[in-house]
């Protein structure tokens, strides 16, 4: 049984183009995953340079902005325990 060479070439070229398919795939969900961790530890600076503040006004922009800009984020969540608790004291 023989193989003709356009099979063969065919198969080679198959493997070639699925492996560089497969490389672009995994690096684009890798960038995804390394903006989404970049946008936390954002979120995390701006938390810590709230709990910092001593002027109420600027302590509360500073957790309003990490309310606007990541909603979804564990720091979104921390920033309204710090606003209550800001709303209590007073």
């Amino acid at each position: 049984m023989e193989l003709s060479v356009s099979f063969v070439v065919g198969l080679i070229l198959g493997g070639i183009l699925g492996s560089a398919a497969s490389l672009l795939i995994s690096t684009v969900f890798k960038s995804n995953k390394k903006r989404a961790i970049e946008k936390e530890s954002k979120a995390e600076r701006i938390f810590n340079l709230a709990l910092q503040q001593e002027d109420q006004e600027r302590k509360l922009k500073l957790l309003r902005k990490i309310l606007d800009k990541y909603p979804k984020s564990e720091w979104a969540e921390r920033s309204l325990e710090e606003v209550m608790k800001m709303r209590k004291e007073k």
